[in-house]
């Protein structure tokens, strides 16, 4: 019986032009972080700010400084959701919700212009919003894979788009370690992330 080595298994392997490839992840240094200050009444924007990372962040931010927070999210709000933007705003920081699509150019277009013209100058976005719906790529549809691509990807071009002649301190986009270690009926979001 043979055994095959340690170091060359991998479990992500590519073939292209007759050429194997494996994943290899090298370990980094990081230079300590800098830490992030908001400014004092200023405006940040979050997009899935009702999902459990955004709203992690956005209790981070109220808890730091006063702010003006607006969460944009792509639904109505359900009585939980109205429940967590309260307790944003009982931190002490102005709150608005806006539905939007993400993934729709002309209405994240419009929603900034409305920030900037009703609550003042943007200083910051956090691109939170993804959907996960895990099912076996069998099982999937152009259409569901596409639910899931687009918060992502198409919200980032949207973001940037939209942004694009305004002078923010950051934008931050988040992405999930299912872009790398990918799972079970995954595929659709690890590639959107």
């Amino acid at each position: 019986a043979h055994s095959i080595p340690e170091e060359s298994f991998c479990p992500v392997v590519a073939y292209r032009n007759n050429t194997r490839y494996k994943q290899k992840i090298n370990p980094i240094t990081l230079q300590k972080p800098q830490t992030l200050n908001y400014k004092k009444n200023g405006t940040y924007l979050i997009f899935g700010g009702l999902g459990k990372i955004g709203f992690e962040i956005a209790k981070s931010i109220v808890q730091r400084e006063k702010v003006k927070i607006i969460i944009a999210g792509r639904s109505q709000l359900t009585e939980n959701q109205k429940r967590k933007l309260h307790t944003l705003f009982e931190l002490g920081s102005d709150v608005l919700y806006y539905k939007v699509d993400i993934a729709n150019f002309l209405q994240v277009q419009k929603m900034i212009n409305e920030v900037n013209s009703k609550v003042g100058k943007i200083n910051g976005i956090i691109h939170a919003a993804g959907i996960n719906k895990p099912k076996f790529l069998i099982n999937k549809t152009i259409d569901s894979f596409k639910q899931v691509l687009d918060p992502k990807c198409n919200g980032t071009i949207a973001i940037d788009l939209a942004t694009r002649n305004e002078n923010l301190d950051f934008l931050a986009i988040f992405s999930s370690l299912a872009s790398i270690t990918g799972g079970s009926g995954l595929s659709d979001y690890a590639a959107a992330n």
